[in-house]
């Protein structure tokens, strides 16, 4: 008898197509999560600041998104905004501009300028923080010792 040789079989290595699939898919998985979540805590905020014809409608906002996270504020912003006292809670525009702010920064810069009334001192430094890590982004790109 002659001693043979085992192989082992193992996985093939992930080819790099493979892994940037994947990656740009936990990417945007982990995009939307955190999309979700930011829409989750505006309608939170608007629901706590709002004023509602019906006091128990507060309540019930709040038991709804609690209980269903995604589902709840989408159902508040189309339906429940509809209950409250014109003038209280947060003005779309404002979500709008602090959701622009993880999705696309220039838009929520330029949203911030012309439709919040945050104070001039807050727009300013938001802005000057944009335009440093912009500028930083910009410095490792071009001078980085890694090329």
């Amino acid at each position: 008898m002659t001693p043979t040789s085992i192989s082992v079989v193992t996985s093939a290595p992930i080819s790099s197509d493979s892994a940037g699939i994947v990656g740009a898919f936990f990417a945007g998985y982990f995009l939307l999560i955190g999309l979700a979540f930011i829409f989750w805590l505006l309608a939170l905020i608007d629901i706590l600041k709002s004023e509602f014809k019906d006091s128990n409608n507060k309540i019930i906002w709040l038991v709804l998104t609690f209980l269903l996270p995604v589902l709840g504020p989408i159902l508040y912003f189309l339906i429940g905004r509809k209950q409250i006292n014109k003038g209280s809670g947060i003005s779309l525009k404002v979500c709008f501009t602090v959701i622009m702010f993880f999705v696309w920064y220039p838009l929520a810069i330029v949203s911030m300028w012309f439709w919040t009334n945050w104070p001039k001192w807050i727009k300013i430094v938001i802005t000057i923080i944009g335009l440093l890590l912009f500028s930083f982004s910009m410095w490792g790109k071009y001078f980085s010792p890694y090329k």
